[in-house]
């Protein structure tokens, strides 16, 4: 198995109950240190559906948007980044 290549040491996140379908929304903000250059993240995503993804540095900049591929068999979100990110201190945002 191969060791991970951004490591979360955080996480701040809210829902929102959507009482009529069941179901609900949310936002997550995680920071990551980063070991090495990476051009998707994968994450835990049980029964989650990923409108919108991002990563920034932590001490600010651009923001690079992600596309998440939802792996039902695994449970897994695949989010692919529009660029490369380097080694370092990152923050991934997520809406869900």
């Amino acid at each position: 198995m191969r060791a991970a290549r951004a490591l979360p040491s955080r996480h701040a996140g809210r829902l929102e109950p959507d009482r009529a379908s069941g179901g609900f929304t949310g936002t997550v903000a995680a920071a990551l240190t980063g070991t090495e250059a990476v051009d998707e993240l994968v994450c835990n995503a049980l029964d989650l559906e990923i409108d919108e993804a991002w990563v920034e540095l932590a001490s600010g900049g651009p923001r690079i948007d992600a596309t998440a591929t939802l792996d039902a068999e695994t449970e897994r979100a695949h989010l692919a980044l529009a660029t490369t990110i380097t080694p370092g201190e990152w923050v991934l945002h997520a809406r869900y």
